[in-house]
């Protein structure tokens, strides 16, 4: 069995109240929950279009052609998956535009990337600090990277 026929049975057994894809590339699977009444999130973090398109410019010669079918590529499968989904989540504003131009009707949510600092720091001798969750796949190299930096630089301060 295919993976998009087990992602269908699977919302059909499961039967979810959301379902949120992660990276464009597995908006290829959106098809598959066409029946599936759960609204359709797709977390855009690192839009391909867009670092194809940052590609396209430093591109130079034969390079650049090519650069520019794999742009243009890119877009065109954008359009097909993401007028499938209910929402579009980006993290950087940058990426905002970028994805708009691909993105049909479809909404798109913006989530900064920042927090608040406060104005005085924690006191060292007073309650526990606060617990943080690192979530990351760490298979990806800069997950790794800054889960160490994190441990290592990070919460010895």
């Amino acid at each position: 069995m295919e993976y998009a026929e087990r992602l269908r049975a699977l919302a059909a057994e499961w039967r979810p109240d959301l379902v949120e894809l992660h990276l464009q590339v597995m908006a290829q699977y959106v098809r598959a929950l066409e029946n599936c009444p759960a609204p359709r999130i797709l977390v855009d973090y690192d839009p391909p279009s867009a670092w194809a398109a940052e590609l396209l410019r430093e591109a130079a010669g034969a390079r650049r052609l090519a650069r520019r079918v794999e742009l243009a590529a890119w877009r065109r499968y954008e359009r097909s998956t993401r007028k499938r989904v209910n929402r579009i989540v980006v993290f950087a504003e940058r990426d905002v535009p970028a994805v708009a131009e691909t993105a049909a009707d479809v909404p798109i949510v913006r989530i900064p990337l920042a927090v608040e600092i406060p104005e005085e720091p924690f006191d060292p001798l007073g309650e526990s600090p606060p617990v943080v969750l690192f979530v990351g796949g760490f298979g990806h190299p800069p997950n790794v990277d800054a889960a160490e930096w994190l441990a290592g630089s990070i919460f010895p301060r």
